[in-house]
Protein backbone atom coordinates (compact mmCIF):
# COMPACT_ATOMS: atom_id res chain seq x y z
CA UNK A 1 0.00 0.00 0.00
CA UNK A 2 1.33 3.42 -0.84
CA UNK A 3 1.40 6.21 1.37
CA UNK A 4 1.32 10.07 0.55
CA UNK A 5 -0.36 12.74 -0.99
CA UNK A 6 -2.17 12.33 -3.97
CA UNK A 7 -1.75 14.89 -6.71
CA UNK A 8 -3.82 14.94 -10.08
CA UNK A 9 -2.68 17.14 -12.51
CA UNK A 10 -4.70 18.54 -15.59
CA UNK A 11 -5.81 21.66 -17.67
CA UNK A 12 -9.29 22.88 -16.96
CA UNK A 13 -12.15 21.31 -18.24
CA UNK A 14 -10.45 17.68 -18.60
CA UNK A 15 -13.49 16.61 -16.03
CA UNK A 16 -11.01 17.89 -12.78
CA UNK A 17 -14.03 18.98 -10.93
CA UNK A 18 -15.45 15.24 -11.38
CA UNK A 19 -12.53 13.31 -9.98
CA UNK A 20 -12.24 15.65 -7.12
CA UNK A 21 -15.97 15.21 -6.18
CA UNK A 22 -15.43 11.51 -6.49
CA UNK A 23 -12.65 11.70 -3.84
CA UNK A 24 -14.47 14.33 -1.76
CA UNK A 25 -17.61 11.69 -1.68
CA UNK A 26 -15.58 9.04 -1.01
CA UNK A 27 -16.62 6.98 2.78
CA UNK A 28 -12.64 6.32 3.22
CA UNK A 29 -12.16 10.33 4.10
CA UNK A 30 -9.99 12.01 2.16
CA UNK A 31 -9.10 15.87 2.34
CA UNK A 32 -9.82 17.04 -0.89
CA UNK A 33 -7.89 20.01 -2.11
CA UNK A 34 -9.61 21.61 -5.38
CA UNK A 35 -7.08 23.75 -7.52
CA UNK A 36 -4.40 24.74 -4.84
CA UNK A 37 -2.60 27.65 -7.23
CA UNK A 38 -6.27 28.94 -8.17
CA UNK A 39 -5.77 32.76 -7.85
CA UNK A 40 -9.62 32.71 -5.79
CA UNK A 41 -7.17 31.27 -2.71
CA UNK A 42 -5.56 34.49 -2.34
CA UNK A 43 -8.56 35.53 -0.36
CA UNK A 44 -7.61 33.37 2.61
CA UNK A 45 -6.09 36.64 3.61
CA UNK A 46 -7.84 39.64 2.67
CA UNK A 47 -11.42 38.00 2.28
CA UNK A 48 -11.43 34.33 3.49
CA UNK A 49 -15.48 34.26 3.48
CA UNK A 50 -15.21 34.47 0.14
CA UNK A 51 -13.59 31.31 -0.39
CA UNK A 52 -17.06 29.95 0.49
CA UNK A 53 -18.82 31.80 -2.82
CA UNK A 54 -18.17 29.27 -5.11
CA UNK A 55 -21.13 26.98 -4.71
CA UNK A 56 -23.38 24.85 -6.60
CA UNK A 57 -25.24 27.63 -8.36
CA UNK A 58 -21.94 28.11 -10.16
CA UNK A 59 -21.20 24.96 -10.87
CA UNK A 60 -23.93 24.65 -13.01
CA UNK A 61 -23.40 27.60 -14.66
CA UNK A 62 -19.63 25.99 -15.75
CA UNK A 63 -21.52 23.08 -16.42
CA UNK A 64 -19.65 21.00 -13.04
CA UNK A 65 -21.33 18.19 -11.39
CA UNK A 66 -22.53 19.26 -8.08
CA UNK A 67 -20.91 19.49 -5.11
CA UNK A 68 -22.46 19.38 -1.76
CA UNK A 69 -19.53 22.05 -0.38
CA UNK A 70 -18.16 25.17 -1.83
CA UNK A 71 -15.24 24.36 -3.58
CA UNK A 72 -12.78 25.21 -1.44
CA UNK A 73 -14.44 24.69 1.64
CA UNK A 74 -11.05 22.79 2.87
CA UNK A 75 -9.23 25.46 2.33
CA UNK A 76 -11.64 27.86 4.04
CA UNK A 77 -11.24 25.51 7.25
CA UNK A 78 -7.24 25.88 7.11
CA UNK A 79 -7.51 29.77 6.51
CA UNK A 80 -4.99 31.25 9.04
CA UNK A 81 -2.47 28.48 8.13
CA UNK A 82 -2.48 29.12 4.71
CA UNK A 83 -3.03 32.98 4.28
CA UNK A 84 0.58 34.33 4.88
CA UNK A 85 2.23 31.37 2.35
CA UNK A 86 -0.05 31.90 -0.83
CA UNK A 87 1.67 34.09 -3.32
CA UNK A 88 -0.18 35.78 -6.34
CA UNK A 89 2.60 34.38 -8.45
CA UNK A 90 2.41 30.73 -7.89
CA UNK A 91 -1.13 31.06 -10.18
CA UNK A 92 0.27 32.30 -13.37
CA UNK A 93 3.79 34.43 -13.07
CA UNK A 94 5.87 31.53 -12.18
CA UNK A 95 3.94 29.12 -13.84
CA UNK A 96 7.06 27.26 -15.27
CA UNK A 97 9.74 26.99 -12.67
CA UNK A 98 12.09 24.13 -11.60
CA UNK A 99 13.43 23.17 -7.90
CA UNK A 100 16.53 25.39 -8.21
CA UNK A 101 13.78 28.62 -9.31
CA UNK A 102 13.66 31.14 -6.31
CA UNK A 103 10.25 30.84 -5.56
CA UNK A 104 9.73 26.91 -5.74
CA UNK A 105 10.94 27.36 -1.81
CA UNK A 106 7.46 29.36 -1.08
CA UNK A 107 5.47 27.05 -3.25
CA UNK A 108 6.47 23.95 -1.43
CA UNK A 109 6.20 25.44 1.72
CA UNK A 110 2.72 26.49 0.90
CA UNK A 111 2.12 22.90 -0.33
CA UNK A 112 3.09 21.44 2.78
CA UNK A 113 1.14 23.52 4.80
CA UNK A 114 -1.77 21.69 2.52
CA UNK A 115 -0.60 18.36 3.54
CA UNK A 116 0.44 18.84 6.95
CA UNK A 117 -3.16 20.30 7.79
CA UNK A 118 -4.92 17.69 6.19
CA UNK A 119 -7.80 15.85 7.78
CA UNK A 120 -7.47 12.79 5.66
CA UNK A 121 -5.00 11.54 3.26
CA UNK A 122 -4.64 14.59 0.99
CA UNK A 123 -5.90 14.84 -3.00
CA UNK A 124 -4.88 17.87 -4.39
CA UNK A 125 -6.46 18.36 -7.55
CA UNK A 126 -4.31 21.02 -9.86
CA UNK A 127 -5.15 22.16 -12.88
CA UNK A 128 -2.35 25.18 -13.04
CA UNK A 129 0.67 22.72 -12.21
CA UNK A 130 2.14 20.71 -15.13
CA UNK A 131 4.63 23.83 -15.46
CA UNK A 132 6.14 22.18 -12.48
CA UNK A 133 5.52 18.72 -12.39
CA UNK A 134 8.84 17.84 -12.08
CA UNK A 135 9.56 19.85 -8.86
CA UNK A 136 6.74 19.04 -6.97
CA UNK A 137 7.30 14.85 -7.56
CA UNK A 138 10.51 15.61 -6.68
CA UNK A 139 9.95 17.67 -3.43
CA UNK A 140 6.42 15.18 -2.51
CA UNK A 141 6.20 11.39 -2.36
CA UNK A 142 3.07 9.74 -3.41
CA UNK A 143 0.93 9.23 -6.24
CA UNK A 144 0.88 11.91 -9.24
CA UNK A 145 -2.12 11.56 -11.24
CA UNK A 146 -2.11 12.80 -15.08
CA UNK A 147 -6.10 13.11 -15.97
CA UNK A 148 -6.23 14.14 -19.83
CA UNK A 149 -9.18 14.85 -22.37
CA UNK A 150 -9.25 14.91 -25.61
CA UNK A 151 -8.11 18.55 -26.99
CA UNK A 152 -11.28 19.03 -29.17
CA UNK A 153 -14.25 18.52 -27.15
CA UNK A 154 -11.97 20.15 -24.19
CA UNK A 155 -11.25 23.69 -26.23
CA UNK A 156 -15.22 23.83 -27.04
CA UNK A 157 -15.68 23.44 -23.37
CA UNK A 158 -13.64 26.29 -22.62
CA UNK A 159 -15.91 28.20 -24.36
CA UNK A 160 -18.26 27.84 -22.03
CA UNK A 161 -17.25 31.40 -20.77
CA UNK A 162 -14.63 34.02 -21.23
CA UNK A 163 -12.41 32.91 -18.05
CA UNK A 164 -10.60 29.85 -19.61
CA UNK A 165 -9.81 31.24 -22.71
CA UNK A 166 -8.44 34.44 -20.62
CA UNK A 167 -6.20 32.18 -18.05
CA UNK A 168 -4.71 30.71 -21.63
CA UNK A 169 -3.20 33.85 -22.12
CA UNK A 170 -2.07 34.54 -18.76
CA UNK A 171 -0.12 31.29 -18.87
CA UNK A 172 1.77 32.14 -21.86
CA UNK A 173 2.42 35.54 -20.14
CA UNK A 174 4.28 33.95 -17.75
CA UNK A 175 8.10 34.26 -16.88
CA UNK A 176 10.77 31.64 -18.25
CA UNK A 177 8.43 30.78 -20.79
CA UNK A 178 9.57 27.13 -22.94
CA UNK A 179 10.66 28.21 -26.42
CA UNK A 180 8.15 26.38 -28.06
CA UNK A 181 5.04 28.62 -25.96
CA UNK A 182 7.00 31.78 -26.49
CA UNK A 183 6.92 31.03 -30.05
CA UNK A 184 3.22 30.61 -29.90
CA UNK A 185 2.65 33.10 -28.20
CA UNK A 186 3.87 35.41 -30.58
CA UNK A 187 2.55 33.48 -33.26
CA UNK A 188 -1.02 34.24 -31.81
CA UNK A 189 -0.51 37.64 -31.48
CA UNK A 190 -0.29 37.43 -27.71
CA UNK A 191 0.34 41.26 -26.00
CA UNK A 192 2.82 41.54 -22.78
CA UNK A 193 0.76 42.23 -20.05
CA UNK A 194 1.14 42.13 -16.11
CA UNK A 195 -0.28 44.08 -12.96
CA UNK A 196 0.19 43.25 -9.67
CA UNK A 197 -3.69 42.61 -9.32
CA UNK A 198 -4.64 39.23 -10.95
CA UNK A 199 -8.27 40.38 -11.35
CA UNK A 200 -6.52 43.22 -13.93
CA UNK A 201 -4.54 40.69 -15.34
CA UNK A 202 -7.57 38.50 -15.95
CA UNK A 203 -9.73 41.81 -17.27
CA UNK A 204 -7.06 42.36 -20.03
CA UNK A 205 -7.23 39.18 -20.96
CA UNK A 206 -10.83 38.98 -21.75
CA UNK A 207 -10.86 42.38 -22.90
CA UNK A 208 -8.77 41.45 -25.89
CA UNK A 209 -10.09 37.58 -27.16
CA UNK A 210 -8.37 36.00 -29.81
CA UNK A 211 -9.66 34.75 -32.95
CA UNK A 212 -11.13 30.95 -33.13
CA UNK A 213 -7.84 30.03 -35.03
CA UNK A 214 -5.37 31.77 -32.37
CA UNK A 215 -7.52 30.61 -29.66
CA UNK A 216 -7.28 26.75 -30.65
CA UNK A 217 -3.23 27.29 -31.28
CA UNK A 218 -2.68 28.48 -28.36
CA UNK A 219 -4.57 26.42 -26.05
CA UNK A 220 -3.43 23.10 -27.88
CA UNK A 221 0.29 24.33 -27.61
CA UNK A 222 -0.28 24.46 -24.09
CA UNK A 223 -2.38 20.67 -23.75
CA UNK A 224 0.57 19.33 -26.30
CA UNK A 225 3.05 20.99 -23.48
CA UNK A 226 1.09 19.38 -20.66
CA UNK A 227 0.50 15.97 -21.97
CA UNK A 228 3.86 15.60 -22.75
CA UNK A 229 5.43 17.00 -19.12
CA UNK A 230 2.58 15.14 -17.60
CA UNK A 231 2.92 11.74 -18.92
CA UNK A 232 6.78 11.83 -18.08
CA UNK A 233 6.55 12.30 -14.85
CA UNK A 234 2.88 11.15 -13.69
CA UNK A 235 2.22 7.43 -11.98
CA UNK A 236 -0.72 7.10 -13.60
CA UNK A 237 -2.85 8.08 -16.52
CA UNK A 238 -6.78 8.46 -16.41
CA UNK A 239 -8.55 9.51 -20.05
CA UNK A 240 -11.84 10.95 -19.10
CA UNK A 241 -13.51 9.96 -22.45
CA UNK A 242 -12.68 6.35 -22.06
CA UNK A 243 -13.41 6.37 -17.90
CA UNK A 244 -16.70 7.36 -19.81
CA UNK A 245 -17.35 5.56 -22.19
CA UNK A 246 -15.40 2.32 -21.57
CA UNK A 247 -16.13 -0.22 -18.45
CA UNK A 248 -13.32 -2.46 -18.93
CA UNK A 249 -10.78 1.22 -18.86
CA UNK A 250 -13.04 2.24 -15.82
CA UNK A 251 -12.39 -1.31 -14.02
CA UNK A 252 -8.65 -0.92 -15.39
CA UNK A 253 -8.08 2.58 -13.94
CA UNK A 254 -9.91 1.55 -10.26
CA UNK A 255 -7.61 -1.75 -10.19
CA UNK A 256 -4.51 0.30 -10.77
CA UNK A 257 -5.16 3.23 -8.71
CA UNK A 258 -6.02 0.26 -5.49
CA UNK A 259 -2.04 -1.04 -6.61
CA UNK A 260 -1.08 2.36 -5.52
CA UNK A 261 -3.71 2.30 -2.24
CA UNK A 262 -6.30 4.52 -3.75
CA UNK A 263 -9.49 2.63 -2.62
CA UNK A 264 -13.17 3.74 -1.83
CA UNK A 265 -13.96 5.84 -5.09
CA UNK A 266 -16.63 5.44 -7.95
CA UNK A 267 -16.53 6.30 -11.25
CA UNK A 268 -19.84 4.77 -12.71
CA UNK A 269 -21.13 8.08 -13.21
CA UNK A 270 -18.66 9.11 -14.99
CA UNK A 271 -20.16 11.53 -17.78
CA UNK A 272 -17.96 13.55 -20.03
CA UNK A 273 -19.62 15.62 -23.61
CA UNK A 274 -18.19 14.07 -26.59
CA UNK A 275 -19.24 15.65 -29.95
CA UNK A 276 -19.80 14.42 -33.29
CA UNK A 277 -17.30 16.95 -35.18
CA UNK A 278 -18.07 17.25 -39.06
CA UNK A 279 -15.22 17.50 -42.09
CA UNK A 280 -15.29 21.18 -41.49
CA UNK A 281 -14.42 20.93 -37.73
CA UNK A 282 -11.85 18.40 -38.14
CA UNK A 283 -9.67 20.62 -41.08
CA UNK A 284 -10.19 23.55 -38.66
CA UNK A 285 -8.76 21.58 -35.51
CA UNK A 286 -5.76 19.39 -37.77
CA UNK A 287 -4.35 22.93 -39.66
CA UNK A 288 -3.97 24.40 -35.86
CA UNK A 289 -2.78 20.90 -34.47
CA UNK A 290 -0.53 20.56 -37.69
CA UNK A 291 1.24 23.62 -37.30
CA UNK A 292 1.91 23.09 -32.82
CA UNK A 293 3.05 19.66 -33.79
CA UNK A 294 6.09 21.75 -36.29
CA UNK A 295 6.69 24.41 -33.93
CA UNK A 296 6.88 21.48 -30.74
CA UNK A 297 9.58 19.36 -33.23
CA UNK A 298 11.64 21.93 -34.43
CA UNK A 299 11.90 23.59 -30.85
CA UNK A 300 13.22 21.06 -29.01
CA UNK A 301 11.04 18.44 -28.49
CA UNK A 302 12.08 15.14 -30.58
CA UNK A 303 9.77 13.38 -32.83
CA UNK A 304 9.30 10.60 -31.41
CA UNK A 305 7.87 12.43 -28.07
CA UNK A 306 5.59 13.85 -30.31
CA UNK A 307 4.14 10.73 -32.25
CA UNK A 308 3.96 8.80 -29.05
CA UNK A 309 1.46 11.19 -27.51
CA UNK A 310 -0.19 11.13 -30.77
CA UNK A 311 -0.75 7.56 -30.67
CA UNK A 312 -1.94 7.54 -27.11
CA UNK A 313 -4.36 10.46 -27.74
CA UNK A 314 -5.96 8.33 -30.80
CA UNK A 315 -5.95 5.22 -28.52
CA UNK A 316 -8.45 7.24 -26.62
CA UNK A 317 -10.18 9.31 -29.50
CA UNK A 318 -13.91 9.25 -28.61
CA UNK A 319 -15.54 6.68 -30.58
CA UNK A 320 -18.13 8.19 -33.85
CA UNK A 321 -21.44 8.01 -32.55
CA UNK A 322 -25.02 7.28 -34.17
CA UNK A 323 -26.50 10.72 -33.36
CA UNK A 324 -29.56 11.42 -35.42
CA UNK A 325 -28.24 13.14 -38.52
CA UNK A 326 -30.83 16.22 -38.25
CA UNK A 327 -29.30 16.96 -34.68
CA UNK A 328 -25.90 16.46 -35.67
CA UNK A 329 -25.87 18.57 -38.34
CA UNK A 330 -27.39 21.53 -35.92
CA UNK A 331 -24.46 21.08 -33.70
CA UNK A 332 -22.69 21.46 -36.67
CA UNK A 333 -24.48 24.32 -37.48
CA UNK A 334 -23.93 25.98 -33.99
CA UNK A 335 -20.16 25.68 -33.79
CA UNK A 336 -19.82 27.19 -37.36
CA UNK A 337 -22.07 30.02 -35.76
CA UNK A 338 -20.15 29.99 -32.56
CA UNK A 339 -16.61 30.24 -34.46
CA UNK A 340 -18.20 32.91 -36.82
CA UNK A 341 -19.17 34.71 -33.31
CA UNK A 342 -16.01 34.52 -31.46
CA UNK A 343 -13.67 35.86 -34.65
CA UNK A 344 -16.13 38.47 -35.14
CA UNK A 345 -16.02 39.37 -31.31
CA UNK A 346 -12.24 39.45 -31.58
CA UNK A 347 -12.05 41.55 -34.87
CA UNK A 348 -14.35 43.94 -32.98
CA UNK A 349 -11.88 44.10 -30.31
CA UNK A 350 -9.41 44.32 -32.27
CA UNK A 351 -11.45 47.95 -33.52
CA UNK A 352 -12.00 48.90 -30.34
CA UNK A 353 -8.76 48.41 -28.94
CA UNK A 354 -6.97 50.20 -32.06
CA UNK A 355 -9.48 53.39 -31.76
CA UNK A 356 -8.47 53.28 -27.70
CA UNK A 357 -5.22 53.62 -28.83
CA UNK A 358 -5.52 56.67 -31.12
CA UNK A 359 -8.25 57.61 -28.18
CA UNK A 360 -5.42 57.56 -25.75
CA UNK A 361 -2.70 59.07 -28.22
CA UNK A 362 -5.39 62.31 -29.08
CA UNK A 363 -5.84 62.39 -25.26
CA UNK A 364 -2.20 62.39 -24.46
CA UNK A 365 -1.32 65.02 -27.22
CA UNK A 366 -4.52 67.15 -26.13
CA UNK A 367 -2.92 66.63 -22.17
CA UNK A 368 0.57 67.83 -23.93
CA UNK A 369 -0.70 70.76 -25.76
CA UNK A 370 -2.89 71.41 -22.45
CA UNK A 371 0.55 71.39 -20.35
CA UNK A 372 2.38 73.28 -22.97
CA UNK A 373 -1.05 76.25 -22.79
CA UNK A 374 -0.68 76.05 -19.20
CA UNK A 375 2.87 76.59 -19.37
CA UNK A 376 2.64 79.28 -21.68
CA UNK A 377 0.14 81.02 -19.50
CA UNK A 378 2.11 80.65 -17.10
CA UNK A 379 5.13 82.04 -18.56
CA UNK A 380 3.29 85.04 -19.88
CA UNK A 381 1.71 86.04 -16.10
CA UNK A 382 5.66 85.65 -15.41
CA UNK A 383 6.58 88.05 -18.43
CA UNK A 384 3.73 90.43 -17.39
CA UNK A 385 4.59 90.54 -13.80
CA UNK A 386 8.27 91.29 -15.19
CA UNK A 387 7.15 94.22 -17.44
CA UNK A 388 5.64 95.16 -14.43
CA UNK A 389 8.15 95.63 -12.65
CA UNK A 390 10.13 96.79 -15.58
CA UNK A 391 7.59 99.46 -15.70
CA UNK A 392 7.79 100.37 -12.32
CA UNK A 393 11.62 100.77 -12.26
CA UNK A 394 11.37 102.49 -16.00
CA UNK A 395 9.37 104.96 -13.39
CA UNK A 396 11.45 105.23 -10.67
CA UNK A 397 14.32 106.33 -13.42
CA UNK A 398 12.49 108.37 -14.73
CA UNK A 399 11.81 110.22 -11.43
CA UNK A 400 15.15 109.91 -10.60
CA UNK A 401 16.30 111.46 -13.86
CA UNK A 402 14.00 114.76 -13.27
CA UNK A 403 15.17 114.99 -10.01
CA UNK A 404 18.84 114.64 -11.48
CA UNK A 405 17.83 117.35 -14.08
CA UNK A 406 16.73 119.55 -11.19
CA UNK A 407 19.72 118.99 -9.41
CA UNK A 408 21.89 119.86 -12.50
CA UNK A 409 20.04 122.87 -13.24
CA UNK A 410 20.53 123.70 -9.85
CA UNK A 411 24.06 123.48 -9.80
CA UNK A 412 24.60 125.32 -13.75
CA UNK A 413 22.87 128.25 -11.71
CA UNK A 414 25.57 127.82 -8.97
CA UNK A 415 27.91 126.78 -11.29
CA UNK A 416 26.94 130.18 -13.49
CA UNK A 417 27.58 132.18 -10.21
CA UNK A 418 30.79 131.01 -9.13
CA UNK A 419 31.83 131.66 -12.81
CA UNK A 420 31.16 135.45 -12.15
CA UNK A 421 32.30 135.53 -8.71
CA UNK A 422 35.16 134.12 -10.34
CA UNK A 423 35.53 136.73 -13.27
CA UNK A 424 34.69 139.37 -10.42
CA UNK A 425 37.59 138.30 -8.13
CA UNK A 426 39.96 138.24 -11.47
CA UNK A 427 39.18 141.48 -12.05
CA UNK A 428 40.15 143.01 -8.43
CA UNK A 429 43.16 141.09 -8.98
CA UNK A 430 44.18 142.59 -11.81
CA UNK A 431 42.95 145.93 -10.48
CA UNK A 432 45.19 145.15 -7.55
CA UNK A 433 48.16 143.66 -9.11
CA UNK A 434 48.05 146.67 -11.53
CA UNK A 435 47.93 148.92 -8.46
CA UNK A 436 50.83 147.30 -6.92
CA UNK A 437 52.90 147.26 -10.34
CA UNK A 438 52.30 150.70 -10.41
CA UNK A 439 53.43 151.44 -6.08
CA UNK A 440 56.80 149.43 -6.81
CA UNK A 441 57.79 151.47 -9.79
CA UNK A 442 57.15 154.39 -7.80
CA UNK A 443 59.10 152.97 -4.88
CA UNK A 444 61.69 152.14 -6.85
CA UNK A 445 61.85 155.63 -8.32
CA UNK A 446 61.78 157.51 -5.10
CA UNK A 447 64.92 154.98 -4.50
CA UNK A 448 66.83 156.25 -7.06
CA UNK A 449 66.59 159.93 -6.23
CA UNK A 450 69.24 161.74 -4.48
CA UNK A 451 67.65 163.18 -1.78
CA UNK A 452 66.86 159.41 -0.83
CA UNK A 453 70.33 158.73 -0.62
CA UNK A 454 71.20 161.61 0.95
CA UNK A 455 68.99 160.78 3.80
CA UNK A 456 70.01 157.41 4.32
CA UNK A 457 72.10 158.20 7.90
CA UNK A 458 69.28 159.96 8.93
CA UNK A 459 66.66 157.20 8.34
CA UNK A 460 69.21 154.57 10.18
CA UNK A 461 70.00 157.00 12.66
CA UNK A 462 65.81 156.86 13.20
CA UNK A 463 65.67 153.36 12.89
CA UNK A 464 68.34 152.39 15.65
CA UNK A 465 66.37 154.93 18.04
CA UNK A 466 63.18 153.06 17.70
CA UNK A 467 65.20 150.03 18.53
Amino acid sequence: MTAGPIFVHSLFRSGSTYVFGVFRRSGVGYCCYQEPLNEFVRHAADAPDRLLEINAHDSSLLRHPILKKPYFWEFYQIREAIAPLFRKEFSYDTFFMADGHPSFPYLKSYFQCLIDNATGRPVLQCCRSFGRIAALRNAFAGTHIHLWRNPRDQWWSYQVGDYFNATTQLILNAAQLPPVLAAVREICGIPDFHDLDVDMELAHARAHPLASRESYLSFYALWMYSFLETERVADLSINIDSLTTSDVYRQHILSALARRGIDGVDFSDCSSAQARFSPDDVAFFTEAEDRAHELFQSLGRETTSVESALRLRAEHSPASRGDAPNLAASADRARKVALRQMDALAEAQRQVTAKEVALAESQRIVEVRGEELAGARYRSVQLEAEMQGVKAQLEGAKNAFSSLETQLAAKDDDLATARSKIEELNRDVTRWWTMADGLDRHLKAVYATRSWRVTAPLRRIAAALKI
